[in-house]
């Protein structure tokens, strides 16, 4: 058995018995060798697909896949490049993680499968500040001292843009805090408007 690391291939040899494996006549069994991918190796079939992941500002991550419904890791990796598309077996929300050596690891929380291979894309910059990539849902609280919860963690609005750069999800829910006022909600709303997302005020703040 050979491995290539460079291609990520694993190459399998079967000889007759007693063959000198060193002479460049002898011969394999027939139909060997055989050379599968690395990801061959865990050949189940997908029945969905994550969006597919594109890395900036790191060399080959590990990838790990793990279904929120479970609990369970699905998978883990490390990717050859900067782009994978993750297959899974369930239709589920799943949780990303990424790491690479000296960064940060980056988690992407609530990211759905799709039954279409091609199924959107998951930008991921181990450059930005935030170790926090959000694909589902965003649930943002604003408190009446103005100050915002995303998924139940406190963070500022610079750190809330860069949370967004990152993000694909679909849906924002916006929950205002009614002694919250309106100059709170717009400056939420300034920033998700450069984003292609679909935002809901569930509570009004007063006026």
């Amino acid at each position: 058995m050979r491995f290539d690391k460079s291609a990520r291939t694993i190459k399998m040899e079967c000889w007759p018995r007693n063959v000198d494996v060193s002479d460049p006549n002898a011969k394999q069994h027939e139909g060997w060798p055989k050379t599968i991918l690395q990801i061959d190796n865990y050949g189940r079939e997908a029945v969905a697909w994550l969006p597919e992941i594109t890395v900036v500002g790191a060399t080959n991550p590990v990838v790990k896949i793990s279904d929120e419904a479970t609990g369970e890791v699905v998978y883990t990796l490390r990717m050859n490049g900067s782009t994978f598309r993750p297959k899974v077996f369930v239709d589920s929300l799943y949780t990303v993680e990424l790491s690479a050596e000296g960064k940060s690891t980056l988690v992407a929380k609530g990211v759905p499968s799709n039954r279409n291979a091609d199924s959107g894309m998951m930008p991921i910059d181990f450059g930005k500040k935030t170790t926090q990539v959000t694909s589902g849902t965003i649930q943002v609280d604003i408190q009446f001292n103005g100050k915002i919860v995303v998924n139940g963690k406190e963070m500022t609005i610079p750190y809330f843009e860069d949370l967004l750069s990152q993000s694909n999800a679909p849906k924002v829910n916006i929950r205002v805090n009614p002694n919250a006022t309106m100059e709170h909600l717009t400056r939420i709303m300034k920033v998700l408007e450069n984003h292609t997302t679909t935002v809901s005020v569930l509570t009004q703040p007063k006026q």
